[in-house]
C-alpha cells in the first residue's frame, strides 16, 4: 500500500508539472502569435509531447488521476490544435494580429 501511494503521488506531481507547463506553452504561444518573441517555442512544445508519451506507457490505476491524465492528454490535443490554427492562419496572412500589422 505504500509503494502505490508512492507511485500515486510522484504521479500527481509529473501532472501538476506537466499541467503547469502546457500553460506556460500557452503564454509562450500567445507572446509569439503578438510578435513578442521572434522564435517558436517549439523545444518546450516537444518537451509536453515527450512529457505525454512517457505517461501513456504506464497509465495510472487511480481513477482521479486516470481521469485528470485524460483530461490534460485532451487539453494538449485541443492546444495543438489551436497553435496548428493559428500557424496556419499566419502562413496564409489571415491571421488578425496580422492582418492589424499589414493595415498599419
Amino acid at each position: 500500500m505504500a509503494r502505490r501511494s508512492a507511485a500515486e503521488r510522484q504521479l500527481k506531481l509529473q501532472l501538476d508539472e506537466l499541467e503547469q507547463r502546457m500553460h506556460q506553452l500557452k503564454v509562450l504561444y500567445n507572446k509569439y502569435f503578438m510578435g513578442f518573441d521572434a522564435i517558436e517555442p517549439v523545444r518546450e512544445r516537444d518537451e509536453i509531447k515527450r512529457m505525454l508519451r512517457d505517461m501513456m506507457q504506464r497509465p495510472p490505476t487511480n481513477n482521479a488521476l486516470r481521469f485528470r491524465f485524460q483530461q490534460l492528454k485532451a487539453r494538449s490535443v485541443s492546444l495543438d490544435t489551436w497553435i496548428s490554427r493559428n500557424m496556419v492562419q499566419i502562413e496564409r496572412g489571415t491571421h488578425p494580429k496580422m492582418k492589424f500589422r499589414t493595415n498599419l
